[in-house]
């Protein structure tokens, strides 16, 4: 332990350059968003999303930026840009987790409302969000033209990859969060945003 004790000291430092570095590399500040690597104008969801769950911005006003042009993708177009016709629950999953990280809930709240409620809606996704992705248009065929050859039957319905909306429906909306191990001390902070009929019995 004493090895990691003296190599803490320096670990604050050595995230504050990462961070600059990151910012300086991959900030594409005409899209709002984080580019994939330095020679390319692709916007990953994955990467985006980490950037905010790991808060890699450099300010709340940053971060509300990288949510807001992640919202309008998710309103108007499969938000997954690095999977074309794909929408991974798992990857979303993290974007839910980030958007509530950097305080925007409302985006959290509505890509929960958009994907999670249409995974338990949908007669092929048999009443769970235990589905491993799904295509664009809504079926099964996930990856299809990525490695799947266009099969439906490549794809799991026993993926337990989705489970980001309780985390941060608990955590972040309820508001409880456990501070001290074995649940010694906890918090509970609400933070409802815009609940509509029955969402409101929480």
């Amino acid at each position: 332990m004493s090895n990691f004790s003296s190599q803490s000291q320096s670990w604050p430092a050595t995230a504050t350059k990462l961070k600059d570095s990151f910012n300086t590399q991959l900030w594409d500040s005409a899209a709002s968003l984080y580019r994939d690597n330095s020679t390319t104008s692709l916007h990953l969801q994955d990467g985006n999303a980490l950037a905010l769950l790991f808060s890699l911005t450099e300010s709340p006003s940053q971060a509300a930026l990288v949510s807001g042009p992640r919202r309008e993708l998710v309103r108007d177009e499969p938000p997954c840009p690095e999977l074309p016709d794909t929408t991974p629950p798992f990857v979303s999953g993290i974007e839910v987790l980030g958007h509530s990280a950097a305080n925007e809930l409302a985006c959290s709240l509505e890509l929960i409302r958009r994907l999670w409620s249409y995974m338990l809606d949908a007669l092929q996704f048999t009443g769970s969000t235990l589905v491993e992705g799904l295509s664009a248009n809504g079926s099964l065929y996930y990856r299809s033209s990525a490695g799947c050859n266009g099969d439906a039957s490549y794809t799991s319905l026993s993926h337990g990859w989705s489970s980001a909306p309780t985390q941060a429906l608990t955590m972040e909306v309820v508001g409880l969060k456990i501070v001290e191990m074995g649940g010694r001390r906890w918090f509970l902070s609400p933070k409802l945003g815009k609940f509509e009929g029955r969402q409101r019995c929480l």
